[in-house]
């Protein structure tokens, strides 16, 4: 499994980064697996270097009612 990095901005949570970068606040254990160091953290500080590991949200059968137009 690869991995890349997000810096994060002053006020980013764990669920807030995992919607930025998957769509879906759901995924956010698979950040804190991958930095373990900084997972005691509710809201993280500015400018600190994240791993961000190699995963994709599994599809969504139906939208959520606000989706669908």
């Amino acid at each position: 499994m690869s991995a890349s990095t997000i810096t994060t901005r002053q006020g980013d949570t764990w669920d807030r980064l995992a919607h930025r970068l998957w769509g879906v606040e759901t995924m956010q254990h698979h950040l804190l697996a991958a930095n373990p160091a900084q997972a005691h953290l509710a809201e993280l500080p500015a400018d600190l270097v994240l791993m961000v590991p190699d995963v994709q949200p599994a599809p969504r059968e139906e939208a959520p009612p606000w989706q669908i137009r």
